[in-house]
């Protein structure tokens, strides 16, 4: 597979995905979170982007090496030894691959009212597109549930 390259603090840096998770805000999560900082306060908030899917797939990633009672440690060899299998679900361009959520305008109730978003990956204003297999946007694809924990190889 070609992996695209670019110039980043003189040295050259991947500028491609290996794999696809949900990142999107408007599939973000709910984190409550307890401080000491004088006093003891609670607070929640919503997280989304990389916030959301790195930690999506370290935890994909824990439940594959705890499968195996094995680390795996450097994944990407791993990852690419099962491209094109069941371990993922390929996502390809096509007018039904989009999602669309009503969110709250404030960010936790309606009482401010809602809006709509609607996401894709796929229109005519962006320069790279998905496709079917390896793709610039989507990478590998998305990790398939237990297809994808039970065909992971250790090494």
């Amino acid at each position: 597979m070609p992996v695209a390259m670019a110039e980043k603090d003189g040295a050259l840096a991947r500028v491609v995905p290996d794999l696809a998770i949900t990142g999107h805000l408007a599939t973000d999560f709910l984190i409550g979170q307890t401080q000491t900082l004088p006093d003891v306060a609670y607070g929640q908030f919503t997280v989304g982007d990389t916030s959301l899917s790195c930690a999506l797939m370290s935890g994909v990633m824990a439940l594959a090496e705890q499968r195996r009672r094995h680390r795996i440690g450097f994944a990407n060899p791993a990852l690419y030894r099962v491209a094109g299998s069941a371990a993922y679900h390929d996502i390809v361009p096509g007018p039904k691959r989009a999602i669309s959520v009503v969110a709250y305008n404030n960010g936790s109730d309606d009482s401010d009212g809602v809006h709509h978003v609607t996401a894709t990956m796929d229109y005519a204003g962006l320069t790279i597109h998905p496709a079917r297999g390896y793709d610039n946007v989507t990478g590998l694809g998305s990790p398939r549930g237990e297809h994808f924990l039970s065909a992971i190889p250790l090494r």
